[in-house]
């Protein structure tokens, strides 16, 4: 008698988590989906906030296969924020130890898989590696969407093509990316690298200034050490159109980016050819 004297309010107390059982059954499977959704997501997420080295670090740990712990394509979305954050940091190395791996372990997701293509082509430009950034983009060349990464892979192989000096390529691939994209920081820079490499037009290079303004500074987020290049492409397009005291601005400026060491290779490269092809000036500059 005594413990059926409980009965009533055991079931009164009861009774709203019986009403609600649903509810309550998707608050841990809720909690789950947040956790696997900030697991995955926050290497790209501190990405987007510019903490280069915070998502390098947390990424690193992050990019090894394991059928209980980490699919394959978390594991490939660590990668790609991983060597996006490696590009930024400058540490190429690291960017290839990201970017540069077995292919026939990629899940079957053509948005990871075009973003691995145009960041291997960033990576592979930064290296004066031409074969390998034509590869990159002929492996995954079917993959069509989403726009603005096909826009960004056809704009780095616009880039490949006016370093191999194929005009008729490099127009193609161009004409593509605008239409996948027009207002895309690569597209813009592309434009002006073909602007420069192929005309001498005044009304062709005063467009690849105007592409120059419109893409740099979110080129210099995406690859600061890109920079100086991009202030001696301006300087010649300054110089080509006689406007002399921009020009000797813009090297200035490409100037103190390697004088503080903030410039790869290939903007040092870039920056040796300016000093054979302008001797008088860079000596009165010194």
């Amino acid at each position: 008698a005594g413990a059926l004297s409980f009965a009533p309010e055991q079931i009164e107390w009861g009774a709203p988590f019986r009403k609600y059982a649903i509810v309550f059954g998707y608050v841990p499977f809720a909690l789950w989906a947040i956790y696997m959704y900030t697991r995955v997501r926050l290497g790209a997420a501190l990405n987007a906030r510019g903490a280069f080295e915070a998502a390098l670090k947390y990424t690193s740990a992050r990019v090894v296969h394991s059928f209980w712990l980490r699919s394959r394509r978390e594991v490939l979305i660590h990668r790609l924020a991983m060597g996006e954050a490696a590009l930024a940091l400058g540490d190429y190395l690291r960017a290839d130890e990201a970017l540069v791996f077995g292919d026939e372990v990629l899940p079957r997701s053509f948005r990871e898989q075009l973003r691995l293509s145009w960041l291997r082509m960033e990576l592979h430009l930064r290296m004066d590696n031409l074969l390998a950034a034509r590869q990159a983009f002929e492996q995954y060349e079917r993959h069509r969407a989403p726009a603005p990464d096909r826009a960004h892979q056809l704009a780095a192989r616009v880039e490949v093509a006016c370093r191999m000096k194929d005009e008729d390529r490099a127009r193609a691939w161009l004409e593509q990316a605008e239409w996948r994209d027009a207002d895309h920081y690569r597209v813009h820079l592309s434009r002006a690298l073909l602007h420069a490499r192929f005309s001498t037009k005044p009304a062709d290079l005063q467009e690849a200034l105007d592409a120059i303004d419109a893409a740099q500074d979110a080129a210099n987020r995406a690859i600061p050490r890109r920079a100086a290049e991009l202030h001696l492409l301006r300087a010649d397009l300054l110089e080509r159109l006689d406007r002399h005291d921009e020009a000797a601005q813009a090297v200035e400026a490409a100037r103190q980016l390697i004088d503080a060491e903030q410039a790869d290779e290939r903007a040092l490269h870039i920056w040796r050819d300016w000093q054979r092809a302008h001797p008088t000036a860079t000596s009165e500059e010194e």
